[in-house]
C-alpha cells in the first residue's frame, strides 16, 4: 500500500500537503476501530485483533523508517520519532487493549455486563469527535474538490481492498478482513506526521478528514457482495 500511495501521488496533480497525506496514511496502521467492522463483516475476532496488535506493534519503528525514505523520495526532509508513534499507539490501541484484557480476566462478569455500554458510549464519542472535526474543517475539504484527491483517495481505498482480498486466502470471512485492514488507516500517525512537517498542513488535514469519510463509504458495496458469497457458500452446507 505505500508502494501504491507513491505511485498515487506521482499520478495525480495534488498538492504537496496531499500527496504527504496519502503517503503517511499508507504507511500507518489499521484504526482501533476497525476489528468491528471486520467481525460485523464475518471475520474472526482473534485474527482481526491479532492484525490490529501486530500492525500496531510493527508500526513503533516501521513509521519513523519510512519516513525517512518517503521524505527522500519527495525532497523533502521529514520527521516524527519513536516516542511520539509510541504514545499515539499507546494512547488508542495498546492501553485500552490490555485493559479490557485486565477486566475480562480479574473481573469477567462485570467486563461482560459492561462490555456493550463501554462499546457503545466510544463509538458515541468517536462519532462526536470526527463530526466535529469534519464540521471545523469543512473548507478546506471543499476546496480540495476538483482537483483529483477525491479520485486519489477513493483509487487507494479500491486497491486496498483489492490487495487485501488477493492475499486473504481461500475463505471469504479472511478476505474480507484483510481487504479492510489494507483499505483503512488509522488517521492519528497521518495527522501527527502532516502537522509536524509541512507548512500547508491544514491541506493535509483536510485530505486526512476525507480519507477517512471515503474510507467508510467505498467498502460498502464490497462487504455486501462478500457476505452475499459467504450465505452462498453457507446454502449447500445447511441443505
Amino acid at each position: 500500500m505505500p508502494a501504491c500511495a507513491v505511485a498515487l501521488a506521482a499520478a495525480f496533480e495534488l498538492r504537496t500537503a496531499v500527496k504527504w497525506a496519502l503517503v503517511t496514511l499508507a504507511i500507518s496502521p489499521v484504526p482501533p476501530f476497525l476489528p468491528i467492522k471486520q467481525i460485523n463483516a464475518g471475520g474472526r475476532a482473534p485474527y482481526a485483533i491479532s492484525l490490529l496488535v501486530v500492525e500496531a506493534l510493527a508500526a513503533i519503528g516501521f513509521v519513523p523508517g519510512a519516513i525517512v525514505v518517503c521524505g527522500s523520495v519527495f525532497h523533502n526532509d521529514a520527521y516524527i520519532g519513536i516516542s511520539t508513534v509510541t504514545l499515539i499507539i499507546l494512547a488508542t490501541v495498546l492501553v485500552p487493549l490490555a485493559l479490557g484484557m485486565l477486566a475480562r480476566r480479574f473481573a469477567p462478569n462485570l467486563a461482560a455486563q459492561i462490555s456493550d455500554p463501554v462499546g457503545r458510549v466510544g463509538s458515541l464519542l468517536l462519532l462526536i469527535g470526527l463530526a466535529g472535526m469534519l464540521l471545523i474543517n469543512v473548507g478546506g475539504m471543499v476546496s480540495l474538490f476538483g482537483d483529483g484527491t477525491i479520485l486519489a483517495i477513493v483509487a487507494f481505498s479500491v486497491l486496498g481492498l483489492a490487495v487485501g482480498h488477493a492475499l486473504g486466502g481461500p475463505e471469504p470471512a479472511g478476505r474480507a478482513v484483510l481487504a479492510l485492514a489494507s483499505a483503512a488507516r488509522h488517521p492519528g500517525i497521518a495527522l501527527a506526521i502532516v502537522t509536524a512537517n509541512l507548512p500547508d498542513h491544514r491541506s493535509g488535514l483536510a485530505a486526512i478528514l476525507l480519507f477517512v469519510v471515503v474510507s467508510m463509504i467505498v467498502p460498502i458495496p464490497y462487504l455486501r457482495w462478500i457476505k452475499l458469497r459467504m450465505a452462498m457458500r453457507s446454502e449447500p452446507a445447511l441443505r
